[in-house]
């Protein structure tokens, strides 16, 4: 089982914290693509959420976006 990361631990990233504090929808998902790790209240939005803890840890309904984000993951390892 996946479990999400802690929005704190992910909101002390120099390089994430900025994105997830933006007024446009942010992504992180699992390498392979198959889970969101953490949505921003934008992103929680436009995929239905309420809230971004809601939205954490939800698999990628979407096979072809799974398959995307599993993608551009392993040129990231």
């Amino acid at each position: 089982m996946h479990e999400p990361l802690p929005a704190r631990d992910i909101l002390r990233d120099p390089a994430i914290a900025p994105h997830a504090a933006s007024a446009g929808p942010v992504w992180l998902f699992d390498m392979d693509g198959s889970r969101l790790q953490f949505g921003n209240p934008a992103a929680a939005a436009l995929l239905g959420f309420s809230t971004c803890a809601e939205a954490a840890g939800t698999p990628v309904i979407h096979p072809g976006l799974a398959a995307q984000i599993g993608r551009i993951g392993a040129t990231l390892e």
